[in-house]
């Protein structure tokens, strides 16, 4: 049994995740990571993301969050330093919300053969920390982005 949901969460919506919103940076390893969320509009939350490696950038992250029929999807665009993408022009990762309980969002990696959760988990007013995780492979300090909040600051 997984230690996840795996099927989409119904009924929950991006105002839900009211706490993301705001300017967050860390660490990843030996990188910095810079993560900002949008206040709501429309429905959806849009975030953007910048790891740097010896202050050199290691690529961006375009990501929305936003309803789809009853389910709530997060998608994910990566870009190389000079903005060339990963993904193909049509494609996106995409993660679906499988739980939601007290600060703690699970999403649920669709369309591809070895699929991951995401988990985005606020630790306190001010710390988030973000990770991957794999069916039976356990997580480890390395495997977070821990992100601590800018205080006062509002996209």
């Amino acid at each position: 049994m997984s230690r996840y949901p795996t099927a989409g969460l119904t009924g929950a919506t991006a105002a839900d995740l009211a706490w993301l919103p705001g300017s967050w940076s860390g660490y990843h390893g030996n990188a910095s990571i810079e993560e900002y969320w949008s206040t709501l509009a429309g429905g959806t939350l849009m975030g953007m993301f910048r790891l740097l490696r010896d202050n050199q950038i290691g690529f961006y992250e375009l990501i929305t969050l936003a309803p789809e029929g009853a389910f709530l999807v997060m998608r994910f665009k990566h870009f190389h330093a000079d903005l060339i993408g990963w993904e193909e022009k049509d494609s996106s990762l995409e993660f679906v919300l499988v739980h939601y309980a007290d600060g703690e969002a699970v999403f649920f990696e669709r369309n591809v053969p070895d699929p991951r959760w995401l988990i985005y988990r606020r630790e306190g007013e001010d710390a988030l920390v973000v990770y991957f995780e794999h069916e039976g492979a356990a997580v480890t300090a390395d495997d977070q982005f821990i992100f601590t909040r800018h205080a006062g600051w509002a996209m």
